[in-house]
C-alpha cells in the first residue's frame, strides 16, 4: 500500500514539477546521476567527467579502450539513460579530452 502511495505521488511531483522551467534541467542531472547504474561500477571508474549540454552528454574517460567501446554502444546508451529518466533529454555522446 505504501508503495502505491509513494508512486502516486511521485506522479504527482512529476506533473507539477513538469511545468516549471527547471523541470528538463532536473531532468538531464538524473541522467548523469543514472550513468554509473547504465554502465557499471568499472566503466564509471574510469569516467572522468561527465556532463550534458542542450542534449548533448559529454564524457571524458581515463582510457582510450574504454572510450572506444561506449563509442560503440553509445545509441543504446542514450535510449537507457533516457529511459532511465523517462524523459529525452540526450540527443547524442560527445567524447572530450
Amino acid at each position: 500500500m505504501k508503495n502505491r502511495e509513494a508512486e502516486k505521488m511521485d506522479r504527482l511531483v512529476d506533473l507539477v514539477l513538469r511545468h516549471t522551467p527547471l523541470y528538463h534541467k532536473m531532468k538531464e542531472q538524473l541522467a548523469v546521476a543514472a550513468w554509473k547504474d547504465v554502465v557499471g561500477e568499472m566503466i564509471n571508474f574510469r569516467t572522468k567527467r561527465i556532463w550534458i549540454n542542450n542534449g548533448i552528454l559529454y564524457l571524458a574517460f581515463d582510457s582510450s579502450v574504454i572510450r572506444n567501446e561506449i563509442s560503440m554502444i553509445k545509441e543504446s546508451l542514450i535510449i537507457k539513460l533516457n529511459s532511465k529518466v523517462g524523459l529525452n533529454v540526450i540527443r547524442d555522446i560527445v567524447f572530450v579530452k
